[in-house]
């Protein structure tokens, strides 16, 4: 099979007015990036809130959690082809387009179906977005140099959105309400839009094959059936049998659809790409370093809410560290590939990860200050795992098969995304229910609610005499303690553990020290 090169369908420009462009078309590219991670994150200092003015079952707080990424991990693939045959500039319009209006409806949520509908139509727009970006990129840069800051400063924006949006979200829920949250993307996509439409030049992959719509069903239901599955394992009132069952159709049904792209001439996802071991090994790093990340900010911030009573705001600044030094690493790691070989970088910043997860496990104390070291590490290991990563998986990609590459990368973003919370929030969940103490004498519908979330603990809690909620706050607040430790210990082993394979999984490639593309394999 053969594939035609990106084709450029608008006239060419000159030399200097084509390079002032395409760092204009890098900066709008970086915005879009920004808005993505930033919403990705920011519901996580949002949620606490939610959950007093919403008051949503412990069901409907993991389905407006993962509504956006559920969706937007389902439809990657579907979008990023889309893209590749119909235009990736236009994609991305739509998808902008998209985000907005439902940002913009979040405005009128009064019940939580329709905070869930709201995050699910985020993340149709998000699909629609993420795998044009690092596409679009390869199309602007042609200099490998040139491309490698391209990659780096998308790179950052997406580490910084991740660590902005809980701040931002804390901010704005302190000042106005929790939907203000949601109004920053409407602002952000009227600057972004005009932006696309004047600066970005479309570019297509045509292809000649008929569209795979049993591929687009087996991808989007075996990631739902998947997450899903996972999800119902953490919860007391869950049949284990179905959650097991869930979870073995979701493996099976994304097997499927492996083999069926394996075999394709003209397949919705090159699964081939798998072949080159540097590229597997950073789509890999994608995937497991947002689990980690994901699933840590997502218990930090409750924690911080529930356990040391901070306030949306306070919560979002002692999430600051993650933040800031995420922006001082990014900004090293065009002179660290330079210095270092991209997959010491990359093993360099999982490493950090792993430490900044065994220090709230291994370190209990009331002061919050060892929390802020173990974020520093955490963001400055996000920041050059993902910035390395993403270069190798760019640079190892052949042109004709950027798209593939990009949604690749970004499926595996979601994916560590979605799963990080749905598994380590189940495993917290299933923690919390077994270790907290329910005071006698209460009603069954109350003690139910309390073994169900630290959440629904607070408001049954605020609902009853002091003498009673006072002890019943404090024995959710000790649970959910032990139940953060130990998720911070086990997601701290996996990255150790993944941080090793990856090891092993690129020792014996070689790759250009600059750019990270793979020569040859042993």
């Amino acid at each position: 099979m053969t594939h035609t090169p990106g084709t450029d369908v608008r006239p060419r420009l000159d030399r200097k007015e084509l390079d002032v462009r395409r760092w204009i078309v890098l900066g709008t590219l970086c915005l879009c990036m920004l808005m993505v991670a930033m919403d990705a994150n920011i519901l996580h200092t949002v949620m606490p809130t939610l959950i007093r003015e919403l008051r949503p079952t412990a069901m409907e707080q993991l389905w407006i959690v993962n509504a956006y990424a559920l969706l937007l991990a389902g439809l990657l693939i579907t979008m990023g082809a889309l893209s590749d045959r119909y235009g990736r500039r236009r994609m991305l319009l739509c998808g902008l387009a998209v985000f907005g209006l439902a940002s913009l409806l979040a405005e009128w949520v009064r019940q939580p179906w329709q905070a869930i509908a709201c995050r699910a139509l985020l993340g149709v727009g998000g699909a629609m977005i993420m795998p044009t970006l690092l596409s679009l990129i390869r199309e602007t840069f042609g200099d490998a140099k040139e491309r490698t800051i391209a990659l780096s400063a998308c790179g950052m924006a997406g580490c910084a959105g991740a660590a902005v949006g809980p701040v931002l979200g804390g901010a704005l829920v302190h000042a106005f309400d929790w939907q203000a949250a949601f109004l920053v993307n409407v602002a952000i996509v009227m600057v972004a839009v005009p932006l696309v439409a004047i600066t970005v030049r479309e570019s297509v992959t045509p292809r000649v094959g008929t569209w795979d719509w049993t591929g687009v069903a087996l991808s989007f239901v075996g990631m739902t059936a998947l997450v899903q599955g996972i999800k119902l394992l953490g919860k007391p009132d869950a049949a284990a049998a179905d959650s097991a069952a869930m979870v073995a159709a979701g493996i099976a049904t994304m097997a499927w659809f492996v083999r069926r792209q394996w075999r394709s001439h003209d397949p919705l996802l090159d699964i081939r790409l798998f072949g080159v071991r540097g590229f597997t090994a950073g789509v890999a790093v994608y995937a497991v370093v947002m689990f980690s990340l994901s699933s840590t900010i997502f218990l930090a911030s409750q924690w911080l809410q529930f356990v040391h009573c901070q306030n949306p705001l306070g919560a979002g600044l002692w999430l600051l560290p993650a933040t800031l030094s995420a922006l001082l690493a990014v900004l090293a790691v065009p002179y660290s590939l330079a210095r270092w070989h991209v997959r010491d970088v990359m093993l360099a910043g999982m490493a950090s990860i792993s430490v900044a997860l065994f220090i709230p496990a291994l370190y209990t104390s009331d002061s919050l200050v060892p929390f802020a070291v173990s974020l520093a590490c955490l963001g400055a290991g996000v920041s050059l795992a993902l910035s390395s990563a993403t270069t190798v998986v760019v640079m190892a990609a052949p042109a004709e098969r950027a798209g593939s590459a990009a949604a690749l990368q970004s499926t595996a973003y979601e994916v560590g995304n979605v799963l990080g919370i749905a598994v380590v929030g189940s495993f917290a969940a299933g923690l919390y229910t077994r270790t907290v103490h329910v005071p006698d004498g209460l009603a069954a519908s109350v003690a139910r609610a309390v073994r169900l979330s630290v959440g629904e603990a607070e408001v049954a809690a605020a609902g009853l005499p002091q003498s009673v909620g006072v002890p019943l706050q404090q024995a959710a607040r000790v649970a959910f303690d032990k139940a953060f430790s130990l998720s911070c210990l086990l997601v701290g082993c996996a990255m150790l553990v993944s941080t090793l394979s990856i090891f092993a999984l690129v020792r014996k490639s070689r790759f250009h020290e600059r750019t990270g593309v793979e020569a040859s394999c042993s």
